[in-house]
């Protein structure tokens, strides 16, 4: 809709803001050949992504961008992936996944036939030190099955279990005492208060935690969030900036740092590495790792199935509002995954 309103405004320029970070595969073909098109029909485009494989697919030329400052700039032909990725981050990435060796213990979060208004009998369990993925196509229903387990959208049956008891969630309130956080897909529009400094979007949620539920002392809000930041490696001028002064990646390390200081023993992640830098990409996978490590039990919902397979121990893979299969990581690679996302949906619309 957004390509089309351009379009009727005859626009001789557009520039697309990733474009695809919320498209499905199906659909974002659908966009690179509608602007193969609009190419040879003498449109200019400016094309931003963090996804590089689109990057080298559709562009002429290619400019890199580190720091508010153009660093590098040559044509498509003159370049590679891993010289794209060295200008990105100002150094070789290499070991981009980090090692998965945390040992893995008893159940800590257990769902059994979980059915809010949007998902439908889920089970699953995550143990203590796993990282589980949640894989499916865009509208399988896996952040409404979060949503449900964090409260946004009450369950209508079934039941929540973390360290063996039973959990009453009927509010996202009820679930951050409980021991449960969850780290929203979007960012910008559920996670952050975008008007408000770091140190807030840090300790909002942690207020009781922090001793601070009826009283803010700023001065150690301060002291804990500067410490957090540093902890996972946020960049900002300072701990009183607004959040919308930060880039994608920052952004991301206020949430994950709000994670931090809530201490709760299940995490769930909704595209956690959604519009941020390859560089910051590769920090989040080792703050999670690091999560593990703690014996946290995390869920990892992603569209990226390279990144599911390369940080994670065990992959769900949800279909129609279900759980539909699961795959420990050593059997599990991108056409089985998809298979199981989709073959419903393609036999159904093969029918006839």
């Amino acid at each position: 809709m957004e390509l089309a309103k351009a379009l009727l405004r005859n626009a001789k320029l557009i520039v697309m803001d990733e474009p695809t970070s919320s498209l499905s595969a199906g659909e974002s073909q659908r966009l690179f050949e509608i602007t193969g098109q609009l190419r040879k029909e003498g449109l200019a485009s400016i094309y931003i992504s963090h996804r590089l494989e689109e990057v080298m697919l559709l562009a002429d030329e290619i400019s890199v961008l580190r720091d508010g400052r153009s660093v590098f700039h040559t044509q498509k032909e003159n370049t590679s992936l891993e010289e794209i990725v060295h200008h990105m981050v100002g150094r070789d990435l290499t070991d981009f996944y980090p090692a998965r060796n945390n040992p893995i213990g008893e159940i800590l979060f257990r769902a059994e036939n979980l059915t809010s208004r949007k998902v439908r009998n889920i089970s699953f369990s995550v143990r203590r030190g796993e990282i589980v993925g949640m894989a499916g196509l865009v509208g399988a229903g896996r952040s409404e099955c979060a949503d449900a387990i964090a409260g946004i959208d009450p369950l209508l049956a079934g039941s929540v279990f973390l360290n063996g008891k039973p959990l009453k969630i009927r509010n996202p309130e009820d679930a951050i005492r409980a021991g449960i956080a969850y780290v929203t897909e979007d960012r910008k529009r559920n996670g952050l208060f975008l008007g408000l400094p770091c140190s807030w979007n840090m300790s909002s949620s942690n207020l009781e935690k922090m001793n601070m539920k009826y009283l803010i002392h700023q001065a150690k809000e301060n002291a804990l969030c500067n410490e957090t930041g540093r902890k996972v490696n946020a960049k900002w001028g300072s701990i009183q900036d607004s959040a919308d002064t930060l880039s994608g990646g920052n952004q991301q390390k206020l949430l994950i740092g709000r994670t931090l200081i809530a201490d709760a023993d299940f995490l769930i992640f909704d595209e956690p590495t959604r519009g941020i830098d390859i560089g910051a990409k590769k920090e989040v996978y080792t703050l999670l790792n690091e999560f593990a490590a703690r014996g946290k039990a995390i869920l990892v919902i992603s569209s990226e199935l390279p990144e599911l397979l390369g940080i994670c121990d065990r992959i769900l893979v949800m279909r129609q509002s279900a759980i539909c299969g699961e795959l420990p990581i050593q059997e599990a690679d991108s056409e089985k995954i998809m298979r199981l996302a989709a073959t419903n949906a393609y036999s159904s619309s093969n029918k006839g």
